[in-house]
């Protein structure tokens, strides 16, 4: 399971990777046949996964960083209105979303991509205006869910939280007892995000307290803990990338090569 997650995920970024390069050179406007490799892989992927759609965080977060990038890359290679590229763009990006359940920047710096080609191209100016305004959103959304300010006080999992509530049915479409166990699921890692702020912030307070009493041998051991909290998090989730794509790995960028935007 994992080599052919590995290997439809590099296809994926490989195939739209190609298009989105060739575009760069010729500034042709590019069809959605062009990422039909990609796409291929991407419904190929789609039939493997979990089919309750249970991921870790880190699975979560690898899936929705290629889906992005390929939706971006379907995006940014167009120079004119394209129903039916926009159309396909906009599934990826709400299957990626359900993945995260809404909570990865990289997903919202796509969705920002889409709305700010359709406030540019689509030929609704009502459409346009809308688009607009939800670029912008997407933005915001983007630097709250931005993994190194959430090392501290993990806003995504609040999100997670506020997801189940208002999205119960879905979490149930396999059964009461399945809603339950991802539900509280995300609970757990809500609270556990509380508890892991708190004590961030309680060892920041007691290294303060300490230095106030002149005691800086404490105050530096309370603070390396304080410190040691988003550290070892940000160690964790490198770790289990790592396990997942490799050492060497590479995760796709989204980078704009559109003419629209010079």
């Amino acid at each position: 399971m994992q080599q052919t997650l590995n290997l439809l995920l590099n296809e994926i970024e490989q195939e739209s990777s190609k298009v989105h390069q060739t575009f760069k050179y010729t500034g042709v406007h590019s069809d959605l046949e062009d990422f039909s490799r990609a796409i291929n892989a991407f419904e190929k992927l789609e039939k493997t996964l979990k089919p309750n759609g249970d991921f870790s965080e880190i699975e979560a977060k690898i899936i929705s960083t290629y889906y992005s990038a390929l939706a971006f890359r379907i995006v940014d290679t167009s120079l004119r209105y394209d129903e039916l590229k926009f159309s396909k763009t906009k599934s990826i990006l709400e299957r990626a979303e359900e993945i995260t359940m809404g909570c990865e920047p990289v997903v919202h710096q796509a969705e920002a991509h889409l709305d700010r080609k359709l406030s540019q191209l689509a030929p609704s100016k009502v459409k346009r205006v809308f688009s607009h305004v939800d670029k912008y959103l997407h933005s915001f959304e983007r630097v709250m869910y931005n993994e190194y300010i959430n090392l501290i006080f993990d806003i995504r999992a609040q999100i997670k939280l506020r997801y189940f509530i208002h999205n119960f049915k879905k979490y149930s479409h396999d059964g009461l007892l399945n809603g339950l166990k991802r539900g509280m699921k995300l609970f757990g890692s809500t609270f556990y995000d509380y508890a892991r702020t708190s004590a961030f912030l309680v060892f920041g307070l007691f290294s303060a307290s300490y230095i106030e009493k002149g005691d800086y041998k404490c105050s530096i051991m309370m603070g390396a803990i304080a410190i040691g909290i988003p550290i070892s998090r940000y160690i964790y989730r490198r770790r289990k990338t790592e396990e997942m794509l490799g050492f060497n790995y590479q995760m796709p960028e989204l980078k704009s090569v559109s003419q629209a935007n010079v």
